[in-house]
């Protein structure tokens, strides 16, 4: 071009023009950007001697770009030097938009840092856009989707850097980090930092959010999404989204048990109503689809045995190790609608807390249940005291338990005077409680009475 040749010739010429020259880069950049070549446009950006004009052509050369949807190519230049311009200027340009207008200069910024290998300054980007989308923009399947990209695009990031350094501030609206003009004088601002582990807090709740607001447009219902972690649980009970309703339940420490009762509900009213035949097709089945995917494995199975198995391993997930509340919730709501608990359930419970579940046998009504299980656990007791030796600071089991066996003895002997159908109840009982003395008495327990009769033994621990 004529234009490169005398600016080849002035500088030859050692002609001391530079404002000339300058001048002379600054047209031919801005030529060469209109015709849209733009390598030559950054060529001349480079080689112009006046860096003061650097930052404005830098900026123009940027923004004409990625408004002409080449930011693929934006990423194929060098900046020797300019990055930091390029974070000020791009960030500044995205949050002086909307976000559905800036989102393309913040990926390009995450993608620049990215490929500079800068994942902390990643990091930054996308966890404000994400928060921008969640503050800017109606719920919905695409932002929710969006949100979704950007905070696992985050966490991604904060996992490559060092722990100490894995955490990112939480932008704030006053300082106007969304593009308003906001004049706060003489006020202290309190940083607000989110670690990774908030951050997957944020990403989990975010997903059930999506999958809660798909659920409701396939059943056409008004999408209203909910913004807690409390309204998202019950929301997703309500549309029987029992497996992610556990999980975000789990995640932000709120109680499980409201989850195991309405599936539990569920599988009451299903053993009611359906048929059992596996081929037949109901709208109260269709939360079977959407949980746990060993369920969906069952094809040939009946609709009864996917539920109870869904139930299942739904227990297992939703209670804590060490605790029986799922469990009590699950087996209340199965003996209050008069039907046997199932096998596994009551295999589960024993092991947690037997004496529990005998109380509840006897509070609902099911004796004979209770005396079956109370004999059958005995005699394992008795068993376990045969072949071990105490120690005196040890406990078997503690009293509190055992005075559940005290009323279920005095019930069964209260039915006896009245009913002789319980008497072979009471002699077991009152058999394997007495072998149970002995072991205990043989183990050198320290100390164990009788209450009205009934078996009652207190362990102590000693100093």
């Amino acid at each position: 071009m004529w234009l490169y040749r005398l600016i080849f010739i002035m500088q030859r010429s050692n002609l001391r023009m530079e404002t000339s020259l300058s001048t002379l880069w600054c047209k031919l950049f801005w030529s060469c950007l209109a015709l849209g070549q733009n390598v030559e446009a950054y060529s001349a950006l480079e080689l112009n001697p006046d860096k003061s004009q650097t930052s404005d052509l830098l900026r123009s050369f940027l923004f004409d770009l990625l408004e002409r949807g080449n930011a693929k190519e934006l990423l194929n230049y060098s900046y020797s030097g300019m990055e930091s311009c390029i974070f000020e200027y791009m960030l500044s340009r995205a949050r002086s938009l909307p976000i559905g207008e800036a989102k393309d200069y913040y990926n390009f910024l995450y993608s620049l840092n990215i490929t500079k290998n800068n994942p902390k300054q990643a990091s930054i980007v996308m966890y404000e856009q994400a928060y921008r989308l969640k503050t800017e923009t109606e719920a919905n399947s695409r932002s929710l989707n969006q949100r979704v990209q950007c905070l696992l695009s985050t966490m991604t990031c904060l996992g490559l850097v060092h722990a100490s350094n894995a955490w990112v501030e939480r932008p704030d609206i006053r300082k106007g980090i969304l593009g308003h003009d906001r004049n706060v004088e003489d006020e202290e601002f309190t940083v607000e930092v989110d670690e990774l582990l908030d951050l997957k807090k944020e990403y989990d709740l975010t997903v059930a959010q999506l999958s809660l607001l798909q659920l409701m447009e396939r059943q056409a219902l008004n999408p209203n999404v909910p913004s807690s972690a409390q309204e998202t649980v019950a929301q997703l009970v309500n549309m029987k989204g029992y497996e992610l309703a556990i999980s975000v339940a789990r995640r932000f420490d709120i109680k499980t048990t409201i989850v195991i009762d309405a599936l539990t509900s569920d599988y009451v009213n299903l053993l009611r109503s359906l048929n059992n035949d596996f081929t037949a097709e109901s709208e109260t089945l269709h939360f079977i689809r959407l949980n746990n995917p060993s369920v969906r494995e069952i094809v040939s199975s009946r609709p009864v045995e996917q539920v109870e198995r869904l139930l299942e391993a739904s227990l297992v997930a939703a209670e804590r190790s060490l605790e029986t509340a799922c469990h009590r919730t699950c087996a209340f709501r199965i003996l209050s609608s008069d039907v046997f608990l199932p096998a596994w359930l009551v295999k589960s419970y024993s092991l947690r807390n037997w004496p529990e579940l005998v109380s509840l046998y006897h509070q609902l009504g099911f004796l004979e249940e209770a005396s079956r299980l109370a004999v059958k656990k005995y005699s394992e007791l008795v068993r376990s005291l045969e072949k071990i030796t105490f120690k005196r600071q040890e406990k078997y089991i503690p009293p509190s338990r055992l005075r559940v066996l005290d009323k279920l003895l005095m019930e069964l002997k209260y039915q006896v005077v009245t009913d002789s159908y319980w008497s072979n109840a009471l002699s077991d009982m009152e058999r394997v409680t007495s072998n149970y003395l002995k072991a205990v008495r043989n183990a050198d327990v320290s100390v164990f009475g009788f209450l009205d009769n009934c078996l009652y033994v207190h362990l102590m621990s000693f100093q």
